[in-house]
């Protein structure tokens, strides 16, 4: 990943700290990771970047057509079928 796209991102997870939620576009996310699919490597690299902005381990991820939805999740529960599913499922990193 480029410097300026490490940027972008850190930009988004700051903003869904910041302010509870922000979006990437998908074809951007592959862009940015040089990728044809998103995979459990690049959530896990999305993780340890988010834990670079807090020790909070709650993000959600929102699966919509042709965006991702970020959502700072603390406090907020979720399930097997939710829209919302939490980023350490997807990474496959120990959810404490």
């Amino acid at each position: 990943m480029i410097t300026r796209h490490t940027n972008e991102l850190l930009a988004r997870l700051e903003r869904a700290h910041d302010i509870g939620c922000a979006e990437i576009r998908k074809a951007e996310l592959l862009r940015w990771y040089e990728r044809e699919r998103v995979t459990k490597i690049v959530w896990r690299d999305i993780y340890e970047k988010w834990r670079e902005i807090t020790e909070e381990s709650e993000l959600l991820i929102g699966d919509s057509d042709g965006v991702w939805v970020i959502v700072y999740g603390k406090g907020v529960t979720t399930t097997k079928g939710s829209f919302l599913r939490d980023l350490r499922e997807w990474a496959e990193v120990e959810i404490a």
